[in-house]
């Protein structure tokens, strides 16, 4: 993960993921990146200590932590289901199923 520090994972995080999840934290400036593997699919959860990241910075996160062959979403759930501690994360899921082996 070039350019980004590992750090502990915050105690917050460990104490909501599956305890069978195996999770990393990274950061990079301002930047706060949570990879974690839960049933074998990538989660990841994306923020920065005073702003929303920006697209560039998710993107960037996106491809220096997971392969290219591996399709990650941003998940919207209903209103009702939402479910977030602090505002400013954004969560990636690896979709099942998807992958992008074939392009062109």
């Amino acid at each position: 993960m070039k350019g980004y520090e590992e750090i502990p994972v915050p105690e917050i995080t460990r104490k909501i993921l599956p305890p069978n999840a195996e999770s990393h934290a990274y950061v990079r400036g301002g930047l706060c990146v949570i990879l974690s593997v839960e049933n074998g699919m990538h989660h990841l959860s994306i923020s920065h200590e005073d702003r929303d990241p920006t697209w560039l910075e998710i993107r960037q996160a996106r491809y220096a932590f997971i392969t290219e062959n591996v399709t990650m979403a941003l998940v919207l759930p209903h209103d009702d289901e939402f479910f977030n501690i602090f505002s400013g994360i954004f969560h990636l899921y690896q979709i099942n199923g998807a992958n992008n082996a074939n392009r062109n």
